[in-house]
């Protein structure tokens, strides 16, 4: 008769090797979500832009203000945003 398995090491004295693609998914998951949240806060300032000039055209206070307005078009301004959304999520 054979002798008995030795029975398997407990399980806080196995290793277990370091789960890489936790680290490639945050890797590639957190500038992607940048990026697509920078786009997504781009486009909506474009058209928070146009309607605030029509506001202010029209003669009404428009809210942000004259010197808030401007910034809108910037990219810089979307790239805060994303980073805003991103880091949120």
């Amino acid at each position: 008769m054979p002798p008995p398995p030795e029975p398997p090491p407990p399980l806080h004295a196995r290793r277990r090797p370091f789960p890489w693609w936790i680290v490639v998914s945050v890797l590639v998951g957190l500038p992607t979500a940048e990026a697509v949240a920078a786009l997504h806060v781009y486009l909506s300032n474009l058209d928070l832009h146009r309607t605030m000039t029509a506001i202010r055209d029209a003669g009404y206070l428009a809210v942000p203000n004259d010197h808030i307005i401007p910034t809108l078009l910037s990219f810089k301004t979307a790239l805060y945003g994303g980073i805003f959304y991103t880091l949120s999520v």
